[in-house]
């Protein structure tokens, strides 16, 4: 995991300023936590630098996505089964709140967790106990938790979408990211930092850096997608002017262009079906917190095989 410090959130943003200040005492606390904002805002970012902030911070930091693993396989990873639970439950698996052993678990998109799961979820925050699908026991647990939305969960309760008693046992700390196109004071350290990321990625022996005219035009665009859409764009920047050491505003690529960038980018060095597999392969055990078990049921393919791919991988580089 990378090393995360307060500069990894410096902004010019009087409610970023503030948050920061609070942050040390915010993360002394078990108290849950609620992250609220646009996708591409660094809600990720800033659980992971509040995990580090905590006297959890020797203790692991586990990350579920809830729109990102299939409803059929969520409640497994939530809360673990036993073997024979059901077809294909060829062993014992913890769940997420059984593996942190004292640490973090954080529940990003937290309002795409199906409703029927909701009430299991607020069980275990209520009663620091799990009970795996097809164990008649309960486990004692320990973890702190903190949540993330893109969605206006007040909304989501309005439509019976999301149960309000869960909710509040989530927000107890509540903190609200603006977008980028709020805080565009903070695009040029933004620029300047991803620079610098992406230097290093692509060996540039030189500075560089982006012209006042082009730092002028990228704070004038919206940034839909926030942090995220800019740190691509700036990639995209640099991969189409490797030979400069000074973009300008004529060198910036079409910002009509920016959807789909990382995989467009990807193709556009031409992978081998091989490097494909192997990448797709890694982005479905990365989806599920490694557990291979759960990656073979979405690949379609055995455990062996996926061990028998990578391994083979690894040994030709």
């Amino acid at each position: 995991m990378n090393q995360l410090s307060s500069s990894d959130f410096r902004s010019h943003h009087p409610l970023i300023r503030d948050l920061l200040r609070s942050l040390p005492r915010i993360a002394s606390t078990d108290a849950n936590i609620l992250i609220q904002g646009e996708s591409g805002t660094g809600k990720e970012m800033l659980a992971r630098y509040i995990h580090r902030l905590s006297p959890r911070a020797s203790k692991p930091l586990l990350a579920i996505n809830c729109s990102a693993i299939p409803e059929a396989l969520l409640e497994s990873e939530f809360f673990g089964h036993r073997k024979g639970a059901f077809t294909g439950a060829v062993c014992d698996h913890k769940g997420i709140f059984e593996s942190v052993r004292g640490g973090t678990v954080f529940l990003d998109e937290i309002g795409d967790m199906p409703f029927h799961l909701q009430s299991k979820l607020l069980r275990v925050i209520q009663e620091r106990s799990v009970r795996p699908i097809g164990s008649p026991f309960e486990h004692k647990v320990d973890f702190t938790i903190i949540a993330a939305t893109h969605k206006n969960l007040k909304t989501e309760i309005k439509n019976a979408k999301f149960r309000e008693d869960l909710y509040y046992r989530l927000n107890v700390i509540p903190i609200s990211l603006p977008p980028l196109r709020q805080r565009r004071d903070d695009i040029p350290d933004l620029i300047e930092g991803f620079t610098k990321k992406f230097s290093k990625k692509y060996a540039l022996t030189e500075d560089l850096s982006f012209s006042e005219n082009a730092v002028i035009e990228l704070k004038s665009h919206s940034w839909p997608g926030n942090i995220r859409e800019l740190e691509n764009f700036i990639e995209r920047t640099i991969v189409f002017n490797l030979n400069k050491t000074k973009i300008e505003k004529g060198d910036l690529p079409s910002f009509e262009e920016r959807e789909d960038f990382q995989q467009f980018n990807y193709f556009r060095n031409f992978p081998t079906l091989s490097d494909l597999e192997e990448n797709y392969i890694r982005y479905v055990l990365a989806s599920v917190n490694l557990h291979q078990g759960r990656a073979a049921e979405i690949l379609g393919i055995s455990r062996r095989t996926i061990s028998r791919l990578l391994n083979q991988k690894s040994h030709e580089l």
